[in-house]
């Protein structure tokens, strides 16, 4: 008897329990219990085979090549091989399993029978295939009535399932044009950034999408514009959920509106495309920003009116006071946190002074802390990271000299920083020399409070190591190659003005492409050669290790937020695979 022939006779359960005396098969005379159809089981197996009946309109299963998800019922699923969920999608696939009609076995000889009742699933298990050969393999064991439901048979049989291929609606939607509905339009409009180039802010955005794949597996297609982007979504639902999520990365605002496209008063529908306007606050870290005084809302705090540097951006602006006084007892008093809300509604009051690329190089020669946050114990600790148990920032007096001056001339200049716990004597640190920079938002006294005075020298962040010149963060190191390539192509002379046009028009063409293959690479939407466009920023990262904290930070966000998602979803997909096996 061979596997799919294993059959198994039920007793009737209602009939009490007594000794009853078994009887002669009336095929093959073995002893058997006693049963309506008078025969043993192997004869009766013989007679009903239930395989074939598995086995007749059995479904295919359908994957899609690209996303590799399974068609369940209307919904593109991702199911592992052998688990709960495909196995719930194949057993729907068998015929008679979800039919009540009876059907009918197969006698020795090829004759026909009694027929057989509905079927019932009893058991379930897979059986082992080669993973490329495209076929699925499931043993199920069934329950039915035979002989005008006089007997009730167990039986066991594989049955086999052939996986096809086939496009899901959402992939279908990324290779058809005008298929989107929704669209999020992320800009950062920065003064100081050159024509070409991708602000520091876009970048660590760019950075921190490339890390999260949950955040862009809905984005139906990229394209970059100036001074941001544009990603477009299927649904509006899915479109909020990215602007949210981007959100609690970088300060923004977020405006929706809508646009009529097409409607059919008879079906009472209508075609409207949505744009999810998302303006990201243009202050970087490490900018100089002037806080006028006129502000009314006080979105600074204590810091209006003063000159103020930009020490951290995550979903707020944190500020810290540039020219902090010697009276000063605790560090928070010269701290500030502004919200994107208060910043849009004052934004002339907040004006960005100087970039760093205008930062200059200082050698540290003297460090002293202020007397009113001078260490206990009197000690020279110095902030090594949080497990140091020393405050980050701290007031001291601090001796600079210009590195371009060193060994050339005497000229030193003191001033009191917030990087006390960070500088020692002989470490390199990055500045504003306000000296040798001419600024009308620097030199404005009406942005000011009564009395302010401004510093010769701003303190910003420490160099770790010996790094160079070179290797100073500068906006215009983002700048795209294409540019070289426009210039190189300016010395060309055309024939005529039709193929200057043309020339110009290529060009064009060409430099879009270039910066759309430059962004999806660095967004990590094309996996095989993120790598390689991560290098340059992943040094940037060794040489300031508060932008690589600040990363963190907006990285640990989305992770939070991706299990978070993926819980609800995995909960959701339990009680569906339950009710459907």
């Amino acid at each position: 008897m061979t596997e799919h022939q294993t059959l198994e006779i039920i007793p009737n359960l209602q009939r009490p329990k007594q000794d009853i005396a078994n009887i002669l098969c009336c095929l093959c005379g073995d002893p058997t219990p006693p049963n309506a159809a008078y025969q043993c089981g192997t004869c009766l197996a013989s007679q009903f085979d239930l395989h074939p009946i598995l086995n007749h309109k059995v479904g295919d299963v359908f994957q899609c090549r690209r996303c590799l998800r399974y068609e369940c019922g209307s919904r593109w699923e991702p199911f592992e091989m052998e688990s709960h969920g495909l196995m719930g999608v194949c057993l729907k696939k068998i015929h008679a399993l979800t039919t009540n009609q009876h059907h009918h076995g197969l006698v020795s000889g090829g004759g026909s029978s009694g027929s057989v009742g509905k079927l019932k699933l009893v058991d379930a298990s897979w059986v082992w295939t080669e993973p490329h050969c495209m076929r699925l393999k499931v043993r199920v064991t069934v329950q039915a009535n035979v002989l005008d439901d006089a007997i009730a048979i167990r039986q066991r049989a594989i049955v086999e399932f052939f996986v096809r291929w086939k496009q899901c609606s959402d992939c279908n939607k990324e290779f058809t044009n005008n298929t989107w509905h929704s669209i999020v339009q992320v800009r950062q409009k920065r003064p100081h950034v050159a024509e070409g180039s991708v602000s520091r802010g876009l970048m660590v955005l760019e950075m921190a999408l490339a890390k999260a794949k949950h955040a862009r597996r809905n984005i139906l297609d990229l394209k970059t514009v100036q001074n941001g982007f544009d990603f477009y979504f299927s649904r509006l639902d899915k479109a909020q959920s990215f602007a949210s999520f981007i959100a609690k990365a970088v300060p923004m605002r977020i405006k929706i509106s809508s646009k009529l496209v097409s409607t059919d008063v008879k079906n009472n529908t209508a075609n409207i495309k949505t744009t999810v306007v998302c303006d990201m606050v243009p202050i970087c870290k490490d900018d100089l920003v002037v806080c006028d005084k006129r502000s009314k809302d006080g979105g600074a705090g204590t810091l209006c009116g003063k000159l103020a540097l930009v020490t951290k951006v995550s979903s707020v602006v944190h500020l810290m006071d540039a020219c902090p006084t010697r009276g000063c007892r605790r560090i928070h008093d010269i701290q500030a946190e502004l919200v994107p809300e208060k910043y849009w509604r004052n934004e002339k009051y907040y004006r960005i002074a100087l970039t760093p690329k205008r930062m200059t190089r200082f050698i540290v020669l003297d460090v002293e802390l202020c007397k009113s946050v001078k260490h206990e114990d009197d000690s020279e600790a110095l902030y090594k990271g949080p497990q140091s148990g020393v405050e980050k920032y701290s007031l001291a007096d601090v001796e600079v000299a210009r590195e371009a001056d060193f060994g050339v001339n005497d000229e030193t200049y003191f001033v009191i920083t917030h990087l006390g716990n960070l500088l020692n004597v002989g470490d390199y640190c990055l500045g504003y020399d306000l000296t040798a920079s001419m600024n009308d938002e620097i030199s404005d006294l009406s942005s000011y409070n009564k009395g302010f005075e401004i510093p010769d020298v701003i303190l910003v962040r420490k160099i770790q190591g010996s790094t160079t010149s070179n290797e100073v963060v500068d906006e215009s190191n983002y700048k795209n190659t294409t540019d070289l390539e426009l210039n190189e192509g300016k010395g060309k002379k055309a024939k005529s003005r039709k193929s200057k046009r043309r020339e110009r028009r290529r060009e064009k063409e060409e430099a879009k492409d270039k910066a759309y293959v430059d962004t999806i690479k660095r967004m990590g939407l094309d996996e095989n050669t993120r790598n390689d466009r991560k290098n340059d920023f992943e040094k940037e990262l060794i040489n300031d290790p508060d932008l690589a904290e600040e990363l963190k930070v907006a990285e640990e966000i989305m992770e939070c937020l991706d299990l978070e998602e993926q819980e609800g979803r995995e909960c959701e997909c339990i009680d569906k695979n339950e009710i459907n096996i």
